[in-house]
């Protein structure tokens, strides 16, 4: 079951911020499935002072990016990966279970190539794998930007979600259809 919150914030990132930080603790261990320019990752690692932020993203700009950004904010407690979200897993096995919060920031990198971009396959894959991923009151948030490919991507992850039953939270501050709007995912059971 969905329920859809508008809210009267301009920015869906700032919900974001706004959960994370009701949600973490400094020792809480979180993952950004997409880390972009870093902006999240640095937000998280900002949040979790004694914690640790895991960060994914197949572009090695975007590995440059993230890492020149939190070395220049002297974070020391992120430690990031040139891999597709799909494999979140397989490569942070021994974290199954410990997660407080996955953020995916769905689309593209910014001022980058804008062909390259998340697709509904493998954040389908990514979302299914992040469920073995949280710990018990874990949240996963998911912002989706409904060009093209977002709109494919929301709609296998809602068709997901609605098929298994899982209840989910979506947030938008605006009617506009192709406005970016965020999905919470939390109190599931699968």
């Amino acid at each position: 079951m969905k329920e859809i919150i508008y809210i009267n914030d301009n920015s869906i990132l700032n919900k974001v911020k706004e959960i994370c930080l009701n949600t973490l603790k400094e020792n809480d261990y979180a993952i950004d499935m997409t880390i972009g320019n870093g902006l999240d990752t640095l937000f998280l690692c900002n949040t979790l002072k004694k914690g640790k932020v895991f960060g994914f993203d197949i572009q090695q700009i975007a590995i440059e990016n993230t890492t020149k950004l939190l070395n220049e904010h002297k974070k020391k407690n992120f430690q990031i990966f040139l891999e597709s979200h799909e494999n979140v897993f397989k490569t942070l096995q021994e974290y199954q279970n410990k997660i407080s919060i996955i953020l995916f920031n769905l689309g593209y990198l910014p001022k980058a190539d804008k062909s390259i971009m998340t697709n509904h396959k493998s954040t389908l894959k990514a979302l299914q794998n992040s469920f073995k991923m949280l710990k018990e009151n874990g949240k996963i948030l998911i912002v989706c930007y409904p060009h093209e490919e977002g709109k494919k991507e929301a709609e296998a992850i809602k068709t997901y979600l609605e098929n298994n039953n899982i209840n989910y939270k979506e947030y938008r501050n605006t009617t506009k259809e192709f406005a970016p709007f965020l999905i919470v995912i939390e109190d599931f059971i699968i």
